[in-house]
């Protein structure tokens, strides 16, 4: 079973003592064969809180049996590529064991991946907040692609067009420019696949889409 833990578990962990009930609570997850897991925008998100004092909360994470979820945005860049050669996509694998198989997921290679440490990622984070856009793949919090789509939403516009704006702008990003053989994907195959997307096929899509749709429901009954 995986336990996960948002950023605000993490920082209470963290600032707890070791006979705190949920530092003892953890312990005995793990002795019982449950496996705590974490993912990189945890840790993102707390450097941006916190700033330096988020360098300490890094040490205690990795001193923690914590495993690492993959980002949406890996199996996102997977599920739209499969759909886009017409290949069926299995089901992913959610969780990544180490902080370095988090980054190599991300596209960083194993020698890069190997030279930053939690910590690192913090303190480098800390100082440079764009460093975290670049690393994820998109604004944290609030993806850049969507946001002026997302105002709209918020303001009760859910349109038809709006809808269909905010879907490609869910997977322009990820569609493949070239095969794995290396062959150039023409501008027209692209678009042509971005004019037909359905967000069905690619499971992350689909939910992030749903999202949206269900916030737009609640400001509408308001």
């Amino acid at each position: 079973m995986l336990i996960y833990l948002d950023h605000n578990e993490i920082q209470a962990l963290a600032s707890a003592s070791e006979d705190d009930p949920e530092r003892t609570a953890l312990r005995q997850l793990v002795a019982a064969g449950k496996q705590p897991v974490i993912s990189l925008w945890n840790v993102a998100e707390i450097a941006l809180r916190l700033n330096e004092k988020a360098v300490p909360i890094a040490e205690f994470v990795m001193r923690q049996p914590f495993a690492w979820l993959r980002d949406r945005i890996s199996i996102r860049r997977e599920e739209v590529k499969a759909t886009f050669f017409g290949k069926a996509f299995p089901r992913p694998k959610a969780v990544l064991g180490t902080f370095a198989g988090a980054l190599v997921d991300l596209g960083n290679s194993d020698e890069e991946a190997a030279k930053v440490s939690v910590v690192d990622f913090v303190k480098r984070g800390i100082r440079n907040p764009q460093w975290f856009d670049k690393l994820l793949g998109v604004k944290l919090g609030h993806p850049a692609a969507h946001s002026k789509i997302r105002d709209g939403i918020a303001d009760g516009k859910l349109t038809d067009e709006v809808r269909a704006r905010l879907v490609r702008s869910l997977v322009e990003a990820y569609v493949p420019t070239e095969s794995d053989g290396g062959i150039i994907v023409p501008t027209d195959a692209r678009e042509q696949y971005l004019r037909r997307f359905d967000p069905n096929t690619c499971p992350t899509v689909a939910m992030e889409l749903a999202y949206f749709e269900a916030r737009h429901k609640i400001r509408i009954e308001e």
